[in-house]
């Protein structure tokens, strides 16, 4: 940590600064993020017994609901969106609209304080008994879903469509479904998913609307794939709102709570994955904050991200209750602490980074992770595509025409990935007649992460906010990568040992 790794050529007549020349960049593997997680490339969840499909429950933005790699897994029944409606919205035409089914009883088996419950209960009331209103398919999901489509797709995408001419370049989301071209798989493309879309207020009156609905669907795996203001101090229970100006809310600052415990709760029964966050701060970002209280006895599941080079993702939350990290992205940094430079950015030719001899050089990872998109405009790839460098090896994947797939990353990515993991263990334990609750899947997690890549390779120190300086070697990895990088072969051998749940997760300590 003390020296750079590798010194940057300043040269701007230098021709192999266009690009970089290693090999991984040079055999471009779309689906590298599989491999590194150790995926079995033979489904080992099969068995002579009744096929067993996991729910995720996924509380983003919705998923587009005729991508053509998610119609399979896709359960557009129970789909719904509390950003479109308060009391919910499916995506069904009028004749389709019904009521909440939420019981009372709904709560009787979480252990949660009676101030608590009490909340919640007035949230399941307010809902008991009304109208869902149907939703246009339109409108909304070619605008507001692509975060939500990418992180379905990582989990549950399945290339289910031969290959079919391209007939006509204005394709529609109608349309897509005959011009998928490109083979594509999920980490359990067995599994159903459940979108339930939330709008990014910090409201906690319709996140726990989200949660209870995906409790009441009987979800077995719960994804949160993104970070959550909550935008109130618990030191002085009140919420600021900069649209009404500075004004305090402390009205909110029972639901901000009861959200926490209902989250804690809940997780001990099913596992809720979360993402850490992309800020690169040493703190998690709420609701994967949770994973560490009481000790990680929990069943919440905080999800870092791991470059191609086996380094931290610049961007990745770190620190206390970090549980496991994912592959994903990477992004640039030039501070006092590590220069992480896309060398194969043309505007890079316009620095010269020799005077940063003394900081450490981290190789910068020019890998993504190929996930869905929405079709056209609306989507990452702008219907075209394109990566910003023409001459990135992943373009040859894509078909300029439609907009089925696009480059993706962030803990949003990771933790995508990781709940795909986790329902693959979810349906080995139920195999097998065993416990597949949140405290049972993350220990199976952590038991099986390693400090390694299946190829041998150790994970990479980086200390970007230059806080690890005082910290012992063991204490620096489990901060940065929590148990370390998800083993999926690992854990699903785990599954057929006689307990389980015999060790602590090893989450990371502040």
């Amino acid at each position: 940590m003390n020296h750079p790794e590798q010194p940057l050529e300043a040269s701007q007549n230098d021709d192999t600064r266009q690009r970089p020349t290693d090999d991984g960049y040079k055999s471009y593997d779309a689906l590298w993020h599989l491999t590194r997680i150790n995926l079995p490339s033979e489904d080992v969840t099969s068995s002579d017994a009744p096929p067993i499909q996991c729910t995720i429950a996924i509380i983003d933005n919705g998923a587009v609901v005729k991508h053509p790699y998610l119609r399979h897994s896709l359960q557009l029944k129970k789909a719904i969106s509390f950003a479109a409606h308060p009391n919910g919205a499916f995506y069904a035409s009028s004749a389709d609209a019904g009521t909440h089914d939420l019981p009372a009883k709904l709560l009787q088996d979480l252990a949660i304080e009676e101030v608590h419950r009490n909340v919640i209960e007035s949230v399941r009331k307010s809902l008991d008994g009304e109208t869902v209103e149907p939703m246009g398919r339109q409108t909304e999901e070619r605008l507001f879903m692509t975060h939500g489509t990418a992180c379905a797709g990582l989990i549950a995408g399945k290339f289910t469509e031969p290959p079919v001419p391209k007939s006509n370049p204005g394709v529609s989301v109608e349309d897509i479904e005959t011009e998928a071209r490109i083979p594509y798989k999920g980490v359990d493309p067995n599994s159903k998913i459940v979108p339930i879309a939330t709008s990014l207020e910090p409201d906690p009156k319709q996140l726990i609307k989200a949660v209870l609905y995906a409790y009441g669907i009987g979800a077995d795996v719960i994804l949160i794939p993104r970070g959550i203001s909550t935008n109130w101090s618990k030191k002085n229970g009140k919420q600021r709102n900069s649209e009404d100006d500075g004004l305090e809310k402390p009205d909110l600052k029972p639901y901000w709570q009861a959200l926490e415990a209902f989250l804690i709760s809940v997780s001990r029964l099913i596992p809720i994955i979360c993402a850490a966050g992309n800020s690169g701060e040493s703190t998690l970002a709420y609701p994967a904050s949770l994973a560490g209280k009481g000790g990680g006895a929990n069943g919440v599941i905080a999800v870092g991200s791991l470059s191609y080079y086996n380094y931290r993702s610049s961007y990745s939350n770190y620190g206390e209750g970090l549980t496991v990290v994912a592959p994903s992205d990477d992004a640039e940094v030039l501070n006092r602490h590590q220069l992480r430079i896309n060398l194969a950015s043309r505007q890079s030719y316009f620095h010269d980074y020799r005077s940063m001899n003394t900081v450490p050089h981290i190789q910068y990872s020019y890998q993504a992770i190929l996930a869905l998109d929405v079709p056209g405009s609306p989507g990452y790839s702008g219907g075209s595509q394109a990566h910003p460098d023409d001459d990135h090896p992943a373009n040859e994947l894509f078909d300029s025409s439609i907009g089925s797939l696009a480059l993706f990353g962030g803990t949003s990515a990771a933790s995508a990935i990781a709940s795909g993991a986790a329902s693959l263990i979810v349906t080995k334990l139920k195999q097998n007649k065993q416990a597949a609750d949140g405290p049972a899947i993350k220990n199976l997690l952590c038991r099986a992460a390693k400090m390694r890549s299946p190829a041998g390779d150790a994970l990479k120190l980086d200390d970007m906010n230059g806080n690890l300086g005082e910290l012992e070697n063991d204490d620096r990895m489990r901060a940065l990568f929590g148990a370390g990088l998800i083993d999926v072969q690992a854990a699903l051998e785990l599954c057929s040992s006689t307990n389980c749940s015999d060790k602590s997760p090893k989450t990371a300590k502040s």
